[in-house]
């Protein structure tokens, strides 16, 4: 859920893609681990998460993700996809990604 105060004062918000279950188990984070087999990325993330920009009327987007062991790129390329169609709907936009290290 989003910090409205961000959102609505700042237009800046951080989304997480990729899902919400990571692939490896990390003492210090809070997200979901995986326990078998993870969800397959969703095809309509990018075109969801630009809709939300353009909705939103974000000036500001961090894109951050859950680790993704279990694709063979990582990850890279949703991310590509994601900040690619953000751009699509506002080029203007400033945007910072926070990527898991692909398997590194």
């Amino acid at each position: 859920m989003p910090e409205f105060k961000s959102v609505f004062y700042r237009q800046e918000v951080t989304f997480m893609i990729l899902g919400g279950t990571c692939t490896r188990n990390c003492r210090f984070c809070a997200v979901d681990k995986a326990k078998g087999c993870v969800l397959p990325v969703d095809p309509s993330e990018a075109d969801n998460v630009a809709l939300a920009v353009k909705k939103l009327g974000l000036k500001y987007v961090v894109v951050t993700s859950v680790t993704r062991d279990d694709l063979i790129d990582g990850g890279a390329g949703q991310f590509a996809r994601v900040i690619n169609a953000v751009y699509g709907v506002n080029h203007l936009i400033k945007n910072r990604g926070f990527n898991t290290g692909f398997s590194g």
